[in-house]
């Protein structure tokens, strides 16, 4: 992958787990929303699940986040996902997107 590609690559994987990070909201609310809409509360389990699964693919998002490969060095770049594209740079040799 070339530094260009890198970094639009890791622009958009870090948005992606911003977005489903907020994506919460939305969901469990029209999970709710439908259930009073059949007349009824949702069960707790189902809200449980929906939660977890959730959860899940957000923590599979920012694994995905965190293994994204440097292209100078090869080695995964992130720590985690919590990071400004202004200062990102890889972990293990440096490498920032205005060397790029």
């Amino acid at each position: 992958m070339n530094s260009a590609n890198f970094w639009s690559e890791a622009k958009r994987r870090r948005n992606l787990f911003f977005l489903w990070w907020l994506a919460w909201v939305p969901v469990g609310g029209i999970v709710v929303i439908t259930y009073q809409f059949l007349g009824g509360d949702p069960p707790f389990p189902l809200m449980a699940a929906v939660l977890f699964i959730w959860w899940a693919a957000w923590m599979f998002i920012a694994f995905r986040v965190r293994n994204l490969l440097c292209p100078q060095c090869g080695k995964p770049a992130f720590r985690n996902p919590y990071f400004f594209m202004r200062n990102a740079h890889c972990r293990h040799c440096g490498y920032r997107q205005a060397a790029a």
